[in-house]
C-alpha cells in the first residue's frame, strides 16, 4: 500500500492507537480493539470497537505513522496470522508532539499518566501533572475542580479544607479537639475574659467545661459543683433559665430572675441567636396542626384526624385548601428529570422550582414550604432523606434543598413510585 504524508494532526482516537502502538511487542487487532473500547468507545460492543480501530490503523498507515503489512513481513516479525503494525519514525515524532515530549512515551505512560492529565486541564510531563499522577493525587484533582479548592493533593486534604470553610477556619490539617473548640466558642461571648485560651492543651475539653460551669454558676474546685449547683438552681427555681441563648456567659456569671418575676412572668423567650421557625404571615400560608397531635390539642373533629397536611393561599385559611400542596408535590415529583433527583431522591429545591414554574405556589416561600415537608415527613405522608454522598451529588441544589428540623437534616423527597408505602395511612390519602 502506498503511503502519503499528511501533515494534520492525530485526532484523540487516533493518538489512542499509535500510543498502544508505542509498545516493545505491538498489539494485534484485537488487543487495539480493547483499548479503543476502554478509552474512546466505551457503549460499543468489542467486535465494533476493534472494526473501528481496523479502520483507524488503514488510515495511520495511509499517513506513513504506521508500517504497513508488507513491510512487517519482510522484517520476519510476524510470519503467520495478522502480523502487528509498528510506529515509523514520524509516527514517533507525532506521539511525542501530540504531548509536547522530547522522548516517545510508552502506551502506559500515556494511558495512566498523560491522558489523565490533559482531561485534568494539565500540560503532560509538567511537574503539576507529576505529582497528580497516582491514583490518590488524581481523585483530588478531580475533587478539586468539583469544589473549587485549591492546592489540595489528596482526597483527605480536600475534605479540610471544606470543612474547615464551612467551619469558618483557617484551611490546614484538621484534628478532632480545634474543630470541637471552633463550635463551641461560637456559642459564648467573644469578650469572655476567663473563657480557656484557644492554644491550651485540651481546648475544647476545657472550653465545653467553662461553659457548662458558667451557665448555671458553677464555681469553686470541689468535685461535685455542677451537681450541687444544679440543685441550687432547681431550689431556687432558675432550672428554666437553662435555655439555650439564656445570654449570660459574657461574664461567666449566672443569671437571676427575682422572685416575683418568676411566678408572675412567663419565662424569657430565647435569645436572638436561636433559631426559631417564624410564624407564618397572615394571608399567606396556613399549615394546620400534625395530624398526630390529639383532639383536645388541636380542636378538630374526629372526622378530619388522618388528613394529609393542606395548605391554603391567600386566605388567611379562610379559602377551601385547593390546591392541596401534597396532591401538587405528589404530582410534581414524577416530572422532575435526572438534573432535579438522586436516584430514587428528588432535590427540595426541584420539586420548589417545579410547582413554582406551574404557579402553584400562591404565597408560599421556600422556607415555608420546607417547614411543610417536615411536617408532612412526621405524619407518614411523605418521606425525607439526606445527602450521604455529597461529593457525588449537585452542591448547589443540595445547599438549597438543606432542612434542618431537630438535629436531622433533610435534602430530598424520596419518589415513591417504585411502590414503597410510606405510611399504612398511604392509600387514605388524596
Amino acid at each position: 500500500m502506498a503511503q502519503s504524508r499528511d501533515e494534520s494532526p492525530p485526532s484523540r482516537i487516533e493518538l489512542v492507537v499509535l500510543a498502544c502502538l508505542s509498545q516493545d511487542r505491538p498489539p494485534g487487532h484485537a488487543k487495539l480493539g480493547e483499548a479503543v473500547q476502554q478509552l474512546a468507545l466505551p457503549g460499543q460492543s468489542p467486535e465494533a470497537a476493534r472494526q473501528r480501530a481496523v479502520e483507524l490503523l488503514v488510515e495511520l498507515v495511509r499517513r506513513a505513522w504506521v508500517t504497513p503489512d508488507d513491510e512487517t513481513r519482510q522484517r520476519g516479525k510476524q510470519r503467520k496470522g495478522q502480523a502487528p503494525r509498528t510506529l515509523t519514525e514520524s509516527g514517533k515524532r507525532v506521539l511525542r508532539s501530540a504531548f509536547n515530549l522530547t522522548r516517545t512515551p510508552t502506551w502506559a505512560e500515556v494511558r495512566d499518566k498523560h491522558l489523565p492529565s490533559l482531561a485534568l486541564g494539565m500540560p503532560p510531563g509538567s511537574e503539576l501533572a507529576s505529582q497528580a499522577c497516582t491514583e490518590n493525587a488524581l481523585m483530588a484533582a478531580v475533587l478539586c475542580a468539583r469544589f473549587g479548592i485549591r492546592g489540595a493533593l489528596t482526597p483527605t486534604a480536600v475534605c479540610d479544607a471544606l470543612i474547615a470553610d464551612a467551619l469558618g477556619m483557617p484551611r490546614g490539617k484538621l484534628t478532632l479537639d480545634p474543630m470541637r473548640g471552633h463550635i463551641l466558642k461560637r456559642g459564648i461571648d467573644r469578650q469572655a475574659r476567663d473563657a480557656p485560651r484557644p492554644d491550651a492543651k485540651g481546648y475544647a475539653t476545657r472550653l465545653a467545661a467553662w461553659i457548662a460551669c458558667s451557665a448555671v454558676g458553677a464555681s469553686g474546685t470541689q468535685r461535685n459543683k455542677m451537681a450541687r449547683a444544679l440543685a441550687r438552681r432547681w431550689v431556687c427555681e432558675e432550672a428554666d433559665l437553662l435555655s439555650v441563648g439564656s445570654g449570660h456567659l459574657a461574664t461567666g456569671e449566672p443569671a437571676t430572675v427575682p422572685p416575683q418575676q418568676r411566678s408572675a412572668d412567663p419565662p424569657a423567650p430565647p435569645a436572638s441567636n436561636v433559631r426559631t421557625q417564624p410564624p407564618a404571615p397572615e394571608g399567606e400560608v396556613h399549615v394546620p396542626p400534625a395530624t398526630s397531635t390529639s383532639e383536645s390539642q388541636t380542636g378538630a373533629p374526629p372526622s378530619h384526624r388522618g388528613a394529609p397536611p393542606t395548605t391554603t393561599f391567600g386566605g388567611g385559611g379562610r379559602q377551601p385548601p385547593t390546591p392541596n400542596l401534597l396532591e401538587v408535590v405528589r404530582e410534581a415529583i414524577p416530572r422532575i428529570g435526572a438534573e432535579g433527583r438522586f436516584g430514587e431522591k428528588v432535590y427540595v429545591s426541584a420539586i420548589w422550582r417545579t410547582i413554582e414554574r406551574d404557579r402553584k405556589a400562591g404565597d408560599l416561600s421556600l422556607d415555608h414550604f420546607k417547614h411543610w415537608l417536615v411536617r408532612a415527613n412526621r405524619d407518614g405522608w411523605l418521606v425525607l432523606a439526606r445527602a450521604d454522598l455529597v461529593g457525588a451529588m449537585d452542591a448547589r441544589q443540595v445547599n438549597e434543598s438543606e432542612i434542618n428540623d431537630r438535629g436531622a437534616t433533610f435534602h430530598f423527597v424520596i419518589d415513591q413510585r417504585n411502590g414503597t408505602s410510606v405510611s399504612q395511612r398511604e392509600t387514605h390519602a388524596g
